[in-house]
């Protein structure tokens, strides 16, 4: 492969990734009222190899109201990282193209992108990946199938720990409750 197709593909790969942020964005006018809102939801950047976890996954955090994109794949992790600045990434280690572990080392390590938060989410049985994610300043680790309610709990205790506790004054739901004190080390009474 010659270095001008090289930079095609790569141009290729970084315009299906943009035309990806610009489809899972809202395309519509926004009222007036609703413009606060859209622009204060927090950026969630899902790496999942798992297809049917992604869809899941971006379904209840977008009725949740993050702004959530996905990738299969380490490359295009970086690339989002890069391009998008996510607030909070929610990375399974087990993706193909780099890994979650090239990705943790290229945002913790290189400094290649910038680093955020960092939810891991692993299969039950691989304790290699919690291990190996110690080295890195990985805020959290949920074991799958994740509870949805608790990772959308959590990303908000990342981003605003206070903001997320004022969910405990006024819950809609008790099970919000105990997810919140659990997740907090709290008991739950």
């Amino acid at each position: 492969m010659s270095a001008s197709e090289g930079t095609s593909l790569s141009n290729a790969r970084e315009s299906s990734i943009e035309d990806h942020a610009r489809a899972t964005s809202p395309q519509s006018p926004v009222p007036k009222a609703d413009r606060k809102k859209q622009t204060m939801a927090i950026r969630v950047l899902i790496a999942d190899p798992d297809t049917s976890a992604l869809a899941t996954y971006d379904g209840h955090l977008s009725c949740e109201g993050f702004a959530v994109l996905t990738t299969t794949n380490g490359l295009d992790c970086m690339l989002l990282l890069s391009k998008f600045h996510p607030d909070v990434l929610v990375l399974e280690p087990a993706l193909p193209w780099g890994g979650g572990d090239g990705v943790l080392s290229r945002m913790f390590l290189d400094g290649a992108v910038p680093p955020v938060p960092v939810i891991l989410i692993v299969g039950g049985r691989d304790e290699g990946a919690v291990l190996r994610s110690l080295e890195f300043n990985v805020e959290d680790c949920l074991i799958k199938p994740v509870n949805m309610t608790r990772l959308a709990l959590r990303i908000r205790q990342i981003i605003d720990p206070r903001g997320a506790q004022s969910l405990l004054k006024d819950p809609a739901d008790p099970s919000v409750v105990a997810v919140a004190m659990k997740s907090a080390g709290r008991t739950v009474q």
